[in-house]
C-alpha cells in the first residue's frame, strides 16, 4: 500500500506540547494545549436507499488475494534486551485468581446465542477488520474488501439481510469515492444515528458517514471528507457528547482527533482538530483507543473525552522499570471548536496494573500464535494496542471504563486476555478490578469487552493453538462475582474448521450492547471454516440483566430446545445448512452432551465446454449458493455438511443465462444432483456445463470476425494464420469449432 504525504497548508497549528519527567509509575499531567484545526468540511449528501444499491462483487476462486500490511513507522531498539528483561518477570500472577474462581455456574450464566448467523464472507483481503454495532432495528457489519470497505445491514429480529453487501464508497464523493478499508461502525444512541468510517485510497482522508435518521437503509447519509496531515492508519472512533473521538497510528506518532459531532448530526459544515501524544519506545506500531459511550446516561456536563494505552515498562522504560507493576496511561481531551487554541489534551494519568508481558514472539513479529498443522501460518497477536472498544458508562454513583489487550501469560508466548475495569467517583480514575483469562493451553486474543446495564461484563475473542483451529468464543462475569474473575463461560460461538491462510488476522472484533434493553451483547469477528476466513454474528445475555435469574438447569429440557432450534434454523431459509449444524452442535455441547450429528465434506466443481467460454456460474447446495461467479475449473472447495441427503445445483452468474447452456451433474452425485452423505465422507460432484447457444449477438459477432479476417489477409501474416485466427473468433462467437 502506497503512502502519500502532503504539506497541508490548510492546517492551522496551535499545538504546544509540555512534557514532565517522572518515574515510570508516577508520570502525570503532560499537556498539549491547542490543536491543529482543519478547514470547515461541508458534507456530501447521499439520499438513496441502500436496498437499491448495486451489490458488491463477491470474491471468486482465481481472483487475487491482497495482504494489507500493518504499518510500523519506527524500528524497535534493543528488542532482544527488552525481551530478556521482560521474561525475567515470570508467569502472569492473575492466572491464580482466575483458576480459583468458582466453577459450576457456567451453564446458568450466559445464554446460548439468541441470534447466531453468518456475516459477510471472504472478500479477497487479509485481514477482514471485522466490525459491527447494533441499533433498534438493525445490526450493521463492515469488513475490508479489495476495493475498500463492504457494508451489510441485517434485520436484528432474525438475521436476514436488509441491504448489501455494498461498497461504502458508493455513498461517497471526491477522494472518499475510492475507499481503502479499516472500517468502523458505531451506533450513536444519544442521537439515534449511525457512524461509519474508512480511510481513502489516496489523499490521507478519513471518510466519515453519519446517518440522517436512525434508519441506515433508507434514511440517507452525510459524508464528511476529513483530510489528515499524514496517513491516518488504524483509525478507531468513539461517541462522546462534545465530539466524535478518533485515534490513529501515524508516521510521527500516535494522533488524536476530535470531530465536530453537533454539526455532523445535522449535516452542517464541521471542523476537525488534531492532537499528538508522545511515542513509547518499544513498539513500532502505536495507537491509543478512544472511549465510546454506552447506556442511557450521558457523562457529567463538560467531561473530557478519554483515550487509553497500556505500558509494559520492561519494554517501554528499559532502564527504569518496576518488576511488580505495569501501567495504563489515560489521556483527557477537552475540545473547543470555537477557538482551537483553548482545546487541551492532558495526561498521562497513570493507573498501575499487575505485571504483564507484551513480548509475544518479540515486539514486532506478525507470526506468533500457532494453528493445527506443522506448516500452518502463525497468526498476528496484535500486542500493541488496547483493543476496541474502550467502553464508557455513567452508572450514576460512579463512571466506568472497561478494556482489554493480549498478553503473554506464561513467558512462552501463550496469549491470554488481560481485562480491566476503571472507576471514577469523586476524584480521578482508579483500578476497580483486573483479570487475566487463559484457562488452558489455547491462545486467546483479538478481544472486545463490554458491560451491560446491570454491571455484568462479557468478552468476545478469537482462539487458536496447535490443536484448535481459529474460532470465536465468549466468557463473562456478573457484577457480584469475585473481582478479577470471569466465572461464566466460556461458550463457543463458532468453532474453526481449518487454518487461516495468512498471518494477518483480525485486526479487531466488536462487542456491543443492544440499546433497546441495555442487556443483550452482540459480537462479531473472524473465524475459519476453510483457509479463507468468514465472519459470524451472535447475540447473548445474562439472565440476571433482564431481572430474572435462569431457572434451574435441566439437561433434557436443554437438549430438547437444541432440537427445536435446529428445526427452526433449517426452516429459516437464509442460513446455510452447515451453519444450522454448527449451531446445533454448539447447543448440545453447552447442554453437556457431545454432538451426535456426524458431518461430511463435499466439493462442487464446474467444467465448462468450450474451455474458452466466458460464462460464470453460482454453485449451489440445497438451493443455497455457496460460491458465486465461478468459471471453468472453479469449485466451492470442501464444504462441511451434515450427514444425510443433499442436492447440488447450478445457477447463472453475473451476465450468464442458463438458457444458453446444457448442464449435466456427475462425479459422486446422481444425474439429478442428489447425493447421500455418510459421516466422514469426502465427496466431489462435478457440474459439466456446455454452451448450446451462440454468445452475444451471433450476426454481429460473425461480421466482426469476417472484417478482422479481411484486414488480417492484407497484412504480413498470410492466409493460413488469418484463417486460424478467424476460426478462433468464430468459436468464441458460437461456442463451436469451425470447419
Amino acid at each position: 500500500m502506497q503512502l502519500h504525504f502532503f504539506a497541508v497548508a490548510r492546517f492551522i497549528p496551535f499545538a504546544l506540547f509540555i512534557s514532565v519527567e517522572g518515574s515510570p509509575g508516577t508520570q502525570e499531567q503532560a499537556a498539549t494545549r491547542g490543536g491543529e484545526e482543519v478547514e470547515i468540511v461541508t458534507p456530501y449528501v447521499f439520499d438513496g436507499s441502500l436496498r437499491n444499491m448495486r451489490r458488491a462483487a463477491l470474491w471468486s476462486f482465481g481472483d487475487p488475494i491482497k495482504e494489507i500490511p500493518r504499518r510500523s513507522y519506527r524500528r524497535v531498539p534493543d528488542e532482544d534486551s527488552r525481551g530478556r528483561a521482560r521474561a525475567a518477570a515470570g508467569p502472569d500472577t492473575l492466572l491464580n485468581i482466575q483458576s480459583r474462581a468458582a466453577r459450576g455456574r457456567e451453564i446458568r450464566a450466559l445464554t446460548t446465542p439468541v441470534r447466531d448467523f453468518e456475516g459477510q464472507v471472504f472478500s479477497g483481503v487479509n485481514p477482514p477488520d471485522t466490525v459491527g454495532d447494533v441499533g433498534p432495528q438493525f445490526y450493521v457489519q463492515m469488513i475490508n474488501s479489495s476495493s475498500g470497505s463492504e457494508l451489510t445491514i441485517y434485520n436484528k429480529s432474525d438475521g436476514s439481510t436488509a441491504a448489501g453487501p455494498i461498497s461504502l464508497d458508493t455513498m461517497g464523493s471526491g477522494e472518499c469515492a475510492n475507499g481503502h478499508g479499516d472500517p468502523i461502525v458505531l451506533y450513536d444512541a444519544m442521537a439515534e444515528r449511525w457512524l461509519l468510517s474508512e480511510f481513502s485510497s489516496a489523499g490521507d482522508r478519513m471518510c466519515v458517514y453519519v446517518s440522517k435518521t436512525s434508519d441506515p437503509v433508507s434514511g440517507g447519509w452525510f459524508n464528511y471528507d476529513f483530510r489528515a496531515p499524514r496517513f491516518p492508519d488504524y483509525p478507531k472512533y468513539g461517541v462522546w457528547p462534545s465530539a466524535y473521538l478518533v485515534s490513529t497510528n501515524e508516521a510521527t506518532g500516535p494522533a488524536l482527533y476530535a470531530l465536530e459531532r453537533a454539526q455532523m448530526l445535522t449535516g452542517q459544515p464541521a471542523k476537525m482538530q488534531r492532537f499528538s501524544v508522545p511515542v513509547l519506545d518499544g513498539f513500532g506500531f502505536q495507537a491509543l483507543t478512544p472511549a465510546d459511550l454506552d447506556g442511557p446516561t450521558a457523562p457529567p456536563s463538560g467531561a473530557p473525552g478519554y483515550f487509553i494505552r497500556h505500558r509494559d515498562d520492561e519494554v517501554h522504560n528499559l532502564s527504569a522499570s518496576d518488576p511488580q507493576k505495569d501501567f495504563l496511561e489515560l489521556w483527557e481531551l477537552s475540545v473547543d471548536f470555537a477557538d482551537a487554541s483553548r482545546s487541551t489534551v492532558s495526561g498521562p494519568h497513570v493507573v498501575a496494573l499487575a505485571e504483564f508481558d507484551s513480548t509475544l514472539c518479540g515486539l514486532s513479529s506478525f507470526d506468533c500464535f500457532p494453528q493445527p498443522g506443522a506448516s500452518s501460518q502463525r497468526l498476528d497477536p496484535l500486542r500493541e494496542v488496547v483493543m476496541q472498544r474502550l467502553q464508557y458508562r455513567n452508572n450514576g454513583s460512579h463512571q466506568t471504563l472497561v478494556g482489554n489487550f493480549v498478553t503473554d501469560v506464561n513467558g512462552a508466548d501463550r496469549g491470554g486476555i488481560r481485562w480491566f475495569e476503571l472507576r471514577k467517583q469523586n476524584a480521578g480514575w482508579t483500578l476497580f478490578q483486573e483479570g487475566t483469562f487463559s484457562p488452558d493451553d489455547d491462545n486467546r486474543f483479538m478481544g472486545s469487552i463490554a458491560m451491560d446495564g446491570r454491571g455484568n461484563l462479557a468478552i468476545g475473542y478469537n482462539i487458536t493453538s496447535r490443536f484448535t483451529f481459529p474460532g470465536l468464543r465468549y466468557a463473562g462475569r456478573e457484577a457480584g462475582d469475585p473481582k478479577g474473575t470471569l466465572t461464566h463461560g466460556e461458550f463457543t460461538l463458532v468453532g474453526g474448521l481449518a487454518a487461516n491462510g495468512s498471518s494477518r488476522y483480525g485486526d479487531y472484533s466488536a462487542l456491543s450492547v443492544d440499546p433497546d434493553d441495555d442487556c443483550t451483547f452482540w459480537f462479531t469477528g473472524q473465524h475459519n471454516p476453510s483457509d479463507r476466513w468468514a465472519t459470524r454474528v451472535g447475540a447473548f445475555s445474562f439472565g440476571s440483566c433482564e431481572g430474572t435469574e435462569h431457572a434451574e438447569f435441566d439437561r433434557d429440557t436443554c437438549l430438547n430446545q437444541c432440537s427445536v432450534d435446529r428445526e427452526n434454523c433449517s426452516q429459516n431459509g437464509t442460513l446455510h445448512p452447515h451453519t444450522c449444524v454448527e449451531i446445533f452442535q454448539s447447543c448440545t455441547s453447552f447442554c453437556g452432551e457431545a454432538p451426535s450429528l456426524s458431518t461430511a465434506r463435499l466439493t462442487v466443481a464446474v467444467a465448462v465446454t468450450p474451455g474458452a467460454d466466458r460464462g460464470v456460474f453460482d454453485l449451489q447446495v440445497d438451493g443455497v449458493s455457496r460460491v458465486a461467479n465461478v468459471g471453468n475449473g472453479g469449485s466451492t472447495g470442501p464444504l462441511q455438511l451434515p450427514a444425510g441427503a443433499h442436492t447440488v445445483g447450478v445457477a447463472g452468474g453475473s451476465g450468464t443465462s442458463l438458457e444458453d447452456y446444457g448442464i449435466e451433474i456427475g462425479g459422486d452425485c446422481n444425474a439429478d444432483g442428489s447425493i447421500l452423505l455418510s459421516g466422514g465422507d469426502e465427496k466431489t460432484c462435478t457440474a459439466r456445463v456446455s454452451r448450446t447457444q451462440p454468445t452475444g449477438e451471433p450476426a454481429a459477432c460473425a461480421s466482426a470476425c469476417a472484417a478482422n479476417r479481411a484486414r488480417c489477409e492484407t497484412g504480413p501474416l498470410g492466409a493460413s494464420v488469418c484463417r486460424q485466427l478467424f476460426d478462433l473468433c468464430q468459436e468464441l462467437c458460437t461456442g463451436q469449432s469451425m470447419p
